[in-house]
């Protein structure tokens, strides 16, 4: 085993690599060398491709209470602060067609959500 992978295994370890990569991959963003590359794709897609390819070739584990803690405490947090910085009265100004749409969009995700949960008792 080699020994990057074993100080990767540790939980701070993967946190701080992790945090780091974020980091790092924004910072990029704002990179005008890099604008052509963020254009296409952004940086919320390269946050999660780039640790599934390290987890891909073993340099990260495939499991982790880290991911646990990330998925379940830190992306809620980080979903309600996205929603804060909506400007709702643009929004309103979309009109019905597509309020109604943005509607039935959110109801079957929810129902979608609902289904799969029994589906997997």
């Amino acid at each position: 085993m080699m020994m990057e992978s074993a100080l990767i295994q540790q939980p701070v370890f993967l946190a701080a690599l992790l945090g780091g990569l974020v980091a790092a991959v924004l910072w990029l963003e704002k990179n005008p060398s890099f604008q052509g590359v963020f254009h296409y794709l952004p940086a919320a897609f390269w946050c999660y491709f780039i640790p599934m390819v390290l987890a891909t070739f073993g340099f990260l584990p495939e499991k982790s209470p880290v991911y646990d803690f990330l998925t379940t405490d830190v992306l809620s947090a980080c979903l309600i602060l996205l929603l804060l910085d909506i400007n709702l009265p643009a929004i309103a100004r979309l009109g019905p067609m597509a309020l109604g749409s943005m509607a039935v969009g959110a109801l079957g995700i929810a129902v979608g959500a609902v289904v799969g949960f029994f589906r997997s008792i």
